[in-house]
């Protein structure tokens, strides 16, 4: 539980890609200054860095400190930050893969997510761990524009920011205009 809450908590708060956070190691981790240094899409050497709102630095620190208890030492700055739990996982990186069934199986335990008689998900794409990225994206957008949404991003043209993630709230928008126009 506390993975899973540092989890939805740090993709939220950073907007990272799937792939940046899988990738995310111990030592990538400033919590002193709650950064999370990242490879970006497309980057070779240049390092990427993602600051972490006060709600998602407290759920890390807490996954965090839960792991070195369960442990018993200190986590090896190699190890992975986001772990994979049960027997079988032994503690390896989680994949993207478990990513998303682990934001799919929230959501799905939330009453968001719903299969058919079948058991496929009836709106797979609608609510997924990308969706998170999507709303991070879609919430900066609307708290600070489209720099900050495209900065968040990690996008190089405003547009790819503007065309798939940063959703303008029309009903808020026209509710909003409502009163200007009377």
């Amino acid at each position: 539980g506390l993975r899973d809450a540092a989890l939805v908590h740090t993709l939220f708060s950073t907007g990272l890609r799937l792939v940046s956070l899988c990738a995310l190691d111990v030592a990538d981790l400033d919590a002193g200054d709650a950064v999370l240094v990242y490879r970006g899409k497309g980057d070779r050497d240049a390092a990427r860095r993602a600051y972490l709102a006060p709600g998602a630095l407290e759920a890390l620190t807490r996954y965090l400190a839960a792991r070195r208890s369960a442990e018993g030492a200190a986590l090896d700055k190699a190890a992975p930050l986001f772990a994979a739990v049960g027997n079988r996982a032994g503690g390896d990186r989680l994949t993207a893969r478990s990513v998303r069934r682990v934001i799919v199986g929230l959501m799905e335990r939330a009453g968001h997510v719903h299969r058919d008689a079948a058991g496929k998900l009836t709106r797979p794409r609608v609510l997924s761990a990308h969706s998170l990225r999507r709303s991070a994206i879609t919430a900066a957008f609307d708290a600070a524009g489209l720099d900050a949404a495209q900065t968040l991003a990690g996008h190089a043209d405003p547009k790819t920011t503007r065309r798939a993630y940063a959703r303008v709230q029309k009903g808020r928008v026209l509710r909003g205009l409502a009163g200007v126009l009377d």
